[in-house]
C-alpha cells in the first residue's frame, strides 16, 4: 500500500492560505506539534480531525485526497 498524502496535501492547501502551522492549529484546537506530525505523515489523522481540517482550510483538493484515502484504507478513528 502506498504512503498517506493527506499530509502533504493538507501542508499545501496550508501554504496557499499563507498559514503557519500555529494559524491551523488554532483553528482546529490541537497542538502545532500536531500539524507538524501530520504534515510529515508521523501520525495518523483521526477522521474527525481530517474532516475539521477540511472545513477550516476550505480545500476541494485536500476533501477529494481524505475521501478517496477513506475509500483505500480507513483513517484512524477516535
Amino acid at each position: 500500500m502506498s504512503r498517506s498524502r493527506i499530509g502533504a496535501v493538507m501542508r499545501e492547501e496550508r501554504q496557499r492560505l499563507r498559514w503557519t502551522q500555529q494559524d491551523l492549529a488554532k483553528e482546529v484546537n490541537v497542538h502545532r506539534s500536531m500539524i507538524s506530525d501530520w504534515e510529515l505523515g508521523a501520525a495518523l489523522i483521526p477522521q474527525h480531525m481530517a474532516c475539521k481540517i477540511v472545513k477550516a482550510l476550505g480545500s476541494h483538493k485536500l476533501r477529494a485526497q481524505v475521501c478517496y484515502e477513506c475509500e483505500v484504507s480507513p483513517l484512524s478513528t477516535p
